[in-house]
């Protein structure tokens, strides 16, 4: 018996067919190969309202990400040129290369001053 549709899942393929060229049962064939995670935090990603990730110059869909790296990761990053330089920046980092392996002090907690209400 095939499975039927509820409102929320008829409105969500429908959308994908239009915005991605995909069904809802090919956008939950992605994320099963995924894992049901998200390729970038790894979060376990639930319902059907996760982003559709695709290169926006050839429109090829990559996969399905949790919306946070969708938006503020890869959409930050934009291409794989500007992702391979924040690779290598945290990989060698300039500041080491020429101070070698400076740490930033601990931070000692201050003492807090009585307030006029703890006297």
């Amino acid at each position: 018996m095939p499975h039927l549709l509820t409102e929320q899942e008829k409105r969500r393929d429908s959308s994908l067919r239009r915005t991605y060229s995909i069904s809802l049962g090919e956008y939950l064939d992605i994320l099963a190969s995924q894992g049901f995670r998200c390729c970038v935090c790894l979060k376990e990603l639930t319902g059907i309202s996760n982003s559709v990730d695709h290169d926006h110059k050839t429109g090829v869909v990559r996969g399905v990400l949790c919306s946070y790296c969708n938006r503020y990761v890869l959409g930050r990053l934009r291409d794989w040129e500007v992702a391979q330089r924040m690779a290598d920046y945290l990989r060698t980092p300039p500041a080491v290369r020429v101070l070698g392996e400076r740490k930033v002090p601990k931070k000692t907690p201050r003492k807090r001053r009585p307030t006029s209400r703890s006297r």
